[in-house]
């Protein structure tokens, strides 16, 4: 925990509450809003703040500073006592009360800065895999898009091609009719097998959605898609863009 420790009292001349730090201070009020019966050195605040960036407040302690001086902590007159946030301050026997959150917030500004906490590192090794399965198999899929369109082409060439032997004369019927006959086979084969088969686009979808489960931060409580970026491009980036993890191999 980080500790501050104060001195609470009446400015000299304009008569504000002065919180005074050391060699530091600061004030709260309105020129004359303390009344005579509060004294320059009244009593002293002890908080302790969290060492995190919030800077919670843990402890309170205050410490009535002379005999003759009366502090009052929810009606009741103390000398020394660990008191809470919410606390009634008071002083003097007009019972003056002081704003003890903003004391506590502007006492709150003298410490020092913490610095943000450091990002956790994670490693993308396992990654490297989930990517080149993925690449794969998308080239596969477009490769035998590509293989299909030939076969389909190459049914077009044949019905073609049997539908001009029709034509042909001096061909023997037989022959004829066995060409047509082989060509309609084809066609046929290559049309159940065409519908048989997915789509190219249903495939990718398929193989889109697998991935983006896979290709994730490495961070367990994170587990973000990290995009469609290759593996060399992703072990270039200095960390993850949702929980600002570090990434590692």
């Amino acid at each position: 925990m980080a500790k501050v420790e104060a001195v609470i009292g009446k400015e000299e001349g304009l008569h504000r509450l002065l919180v005074k730090i050391g060699q530091k201070a600061f004030v709260i009020g309105h020129p004359q809003s303390v009344p005579n019966t509060v004294s320059r050195a009244h009593c002293s605040l002890s908080v302790d703040y969290s060492d995190d960036q919030e800077r919670k407040v843990r402890e309170i302690r205050i410490q009535n500073l002379k005999p003759q001086n009366i502090t009052c902590i929810d009606g009741l007159e103390v000398e020394s006592k660990s008191i809470k946030e919410g606390a009634l301050v008071q002083l003097g026997c007009d019972r003056y009360t002081v704003d003890l959150r903003s004391v506590i917030d502007g006492m709150r500004k003298f410490l020092a800065p913490v610095a943000p906490p450091q990002p956790k590192e994670y490693s993308i090794a396992s990654l490297k895999k989930v990517w080149e399965e993925y690449d794969e198999e998308r080239l596969r899929i477009t490769d035998d898009a590509a293989k299909s369109a030939n076969r389909q082409r190459l049914q077009g060439i044949l019905s073609m091609c049997s539908v001009l032997i029709g034509f042909v004369p001096g061909v023997d019927d037989i022959v004829r009719v066995l060409i047509i006959v082989a060509a309609m086979f084809v066609a046929i084969y290559f049309f159940v097998k065409g519908s048989s088969d997915k789509t190219v686009q249903r495939k990718l979808h398929s193989l889109d959605g697998q991935f983006r489960k896979r290709y994730v931060c490495p961070n367990p409580e994170c587990r973000h898609f990290v995009g469609n970026v290759p593996y060399d491009i992703l072990r270039q980036n200095s960390g993850c863009p949702y929980c600002k993890c570090k990434y590692k191999e």
